[in-house]
């Protein structure tokens, strides 16, 4: 298995002398943790498969695919129990991206849940649908699996129409699933409105 040292010396080779390093290694740990095989890639993050379920800074991460940032703190990891992470509770099998300070950013759920009083679509896998957070782990944006009215407005659901709210909860931007007047505008079925913090319409288009 390849040291600390190695590994930076062999990624720096490759820098240097093919301008990147994109092929996979096998068998390869990193701060202790053993990866089947791992790549870099070209902004310097770390693409694993992990051979079994481990626990890499204090998250639980299932046997599959997992990213690393570019100092090796965690990016991206499949859940192997649940967790709560920024006060939110993931369910098993969740798909969880965090910033570069281990706050929860985006989710992709392995089924529909409710979140912070709304239903947010699952799918799971990083091919699904996201559910976002704001750093202090407030919701910023979910896919509803049904058009859902929030705070007046009737808002599009499905896998190709995110709702996006305000820190303060306070409803941003969605697409209108219904024509309706809104504070003397006529909103048309489809068009997307955008709200400020104060809820005062700012487009429609």
């Amino acid at each position: 298995m390849k040291s600390a040292m190695e590994m930076a010396v062999l990624l720096l080779l490759c820098f240097s002398v093919f301008g990147g390093c994109y092929e996979w290694q096998k068998d390869v740990t990193i701060d202790g943790v053993h990866f089947g095989k791992v790549r870099h890639t070209e902004s310097g993050n770390i693409i694993g498969f992990l051979d079994s379920n481990v626990v890499i800074d204090g998250f639980r991460c299932a046997k599959g695919w997992v990213h690393l940032y570019e100092d090796r703190s965690l990016l991206r990891f499949t859940l192997y129990d649940a967790a709560t992470i920024q006060g939110n509770t993931l369910p098993e099998k969740s798909w969880v991206t965090l910033d570069p300070k281990g706050r929860l950013m985006r989710c992709a759920y392995p089924e529909d849940i409710q979140v912070q009083g709304y239903v947010c679509k699952g799918t799971g896998g990083p091919g699904g649908v996201m559910t976002g957070f704001y750093e202090s782990g407030k919701l910023q944006s979910f896919f509803s699996p049904k058009n859902i009215e929030v705070q007046g407005v009737l808002c599009k659901g499905g896998g190709l129409n995110p709702i996006f709210l305000h820190e303060s909860g306070q409803l941003k931007t969605c697409t209108v699933a219904k024509s309706k007047m809104i504070q003397g505008r006529t909103v048309e079925k489809g068009q997307k409105v955008v709200f400020d913090i104060q809820g005062k319409i700012i487009s429609v288009k």
